[in-house]
């Protein structure tokens, strides 16, 4: 967790103990909670996302890698920053997100949305 404090103070991340852990972990699930709003916004408007929660979970965790790995991580204040090196290593690691991270919140997706129409739902509550 330290590692990911370091995106936002640098190197004093890993000299910080305890409360850099805490800031990197707040980092972390924040970042997740914001990743997963932002599939069930665009769920709640395309609903072939939720009614679809295998590819679009996949796509949507390749997405997310794809966009931390080589668009945020880059510009954050991380001292040391190795992304994954050829092709295989870029494919498994986008198929690793797709599974631990796009896919968990594509089906949690489809079990708010209950094979409802999203718009319904959003209307109801």
């Amino acid at each position: 967790f330290q590692y990911i404090a370091s995106a936002l103070i640098g190197k004093a991340a890993f000299g910080g103990g305890v409360w850099t852990e805490l800031l990197g972990m707040g980092v972390h699930f924040g970042l997740t909670t914001l990743m997963a709003a932002i599939f069930m916004l665009a769920a709640a408007r395309k609903p072939v996302l939720w009614q679809n929660p295998l590819a679009a979970g996949m796509a949507f965790g390749a997405l997310e890698f794809l966009l931390m790995y080589y668009v945020i991580v880059p510009h954050t204040l991380v001292p040391v920053f190795k992304g994954p090196v050829g092709g295989w290593a870029i494919l498994s690691t986008a198929l690793t997100h797709g599974c631990y991270i796009g896919l968990p919140i594509a089906l949690v997706a489809q079990r708010f949305f209950g094979g409802k129409p999203a718009v319904a739902v959003l209307r109801m509550a």
